[in-house]
């Protein structure tokens, strides 16, 4: 039998350049890994990056029109939300309060490391 993968977490930025045309060189790497990660069951994310990429793709950005609600949505149901393998807890809260305040992340930021 072999070993188990060790998990590879992705930010919502690979998520989101996978969708985002504007720079195809991205977009390519970005779909790339992810379906790399997908194949060898590596690939993990947290309920915050699932929040992050939501609200990203249904932003309007330069050169980016937003996402509808309901595409938006089916990246999110069907990518992100498989592979999140962190749920969210009392003590998670309380270790990215102590993330934010020790090295002065963003709250969100600081969601994901201690994620």
């Amino acid at each position: 039998m072999s070993p188990e993968p060790d998990p590879i977490f992705a930010d919502s930025n690979v998520w989101i350049y996978q969708y985002d045309g504007r720079d195809p060189r991205k977009q390519s790497l970005a779909c790339g890994l992810i379906d790399r990660l997908t194949e060898t069951q590596e690939l993990v994310a947290s309920f915050q990056v699932a929040r992050e990429v939501m609200s990203a793709l249904r932003t309007v950005r330069p050169g980016r029109p937003a996402m509808s609600e309901a595409d938006a949505w089916r990246i999110v149901e069907r990518g992100v939300l498989p592979v999140v393998r962190h749920v969210e807890t009392a003590e998670s809260h309380a270790v990215a309060h102590r993330v934010r305040e020790r090295y002065g992340l963003s709250v969100y930021d600081s969601f994901i490391v201690a994620a």
